[in-house]
């Protein structure tokens, strides 16, 4: 016959009652639930078995063990002793209890860093991705509005006959996606000016990119050299073969 004696609220454990020797065992292992482990374990089991047995005290229990448990946890001579639920609902609600108490329990330090590791590394992901996809929309904004101001220079050149000396004259002129604004350079006009000759765009074998004139953004960091080879030029939009090409300097 199984009973039950609660210790504290919430808190109960099981004794095995052998009614042909009138006889109950407990073991520490039911004991489990009271907070106890090992030898306070197996005391609190035989303090449940004089729960059962009205006729033997806790004190009587426990003579001869110099170890003593809390007050609170040492159920008195009198405690209610009592056969569990055996009905269908009765074994439902104390598996649920069961479950509950075995489940309820917090993070542990180590579940804690390694979550809030997993959670930086997926942060710094999503921080890069956002960081390449914000430069290509800003790359391809550039070489759109590049190619804008070529049809605006062309347009220019069909009234005027000529190249304009400057995007302002042909006003054309305006800042890329990172607030430079855009570089032009006339090369016929160029060529009368040694100075401004050697600022034509020139490609990884100092070929000029252009016979008309130079068209390109300086990119992210502002800066550029006359050769696409340069570091200042890698990241620089540029426009090549009169138009031809129009894209990042590291991909001509």
């Amino acid at each position: 016959m199984l009973w039950v004696c609660p210790i504290r609220p919430w808190t109960s454990a099981y004794c095995q009652l052998d009614a042909g020797t009138d006889t109950a065992a407990c073991s520490p292992s039911l004991a489990v639930g009271t907070g106890f482990s090992g030898r306070r374990a197996l005391r609190v089991a035989k303090l449940l078995c004089a729960c059962i047995h009205n006729n033997s005290s806790a004190n009587d229990v426990l003579s001869g063990d110099s170890t003593r448990l809390p007050r609170a946890a040492v159920p008195s001579q009198n405690a209610e002793c009592r056969l569990p639920d055996t009905t269908r609902e009765g074994r439902s609600q104390l598996g649920e209890r069961a479950s509950f108490r075995g489940n309820a329990h917090g993070f542990t330090l180590i579940e804690l860093v390694l979550a809030l590791a997993a959670v930086a590394i997926l942060a710094s992901l999503a921080a890069s991705s956002y960081a390449s996809f914000i430069l290509k929309a800003r790359d391809d904004k550039a070489i759109v509005e590049i190619k804008s101001i070529e049809v605006c220079i062309e347009h220019f050149r069909a009234n005027a006959f000529a190249l304009p000396p400057n995007l302002a004259t042909a006003r054309c002129g305006k800042n890329d996606p990172w607030g430079h604004p855009y570089k032009y350079l006339n090369i016929q006009t160029a060529k009368a000016n040694p100075s401004a000759l050697g600022k034509v765009r020139k490609d990884k074998s100092l070929h000029p990119l252009n016979s008309d004139y130079d068209l390109y953004s300086t990119g992210a960091d502002g800066k550029s050299s006359p050769a696409l080879t340069a570091q200042p030029s890698r990241d620089d939009i540029v426009r090549a073969r009169n138009g031809e090409f129009v894209d990042l300097a590291v991909k001509y």
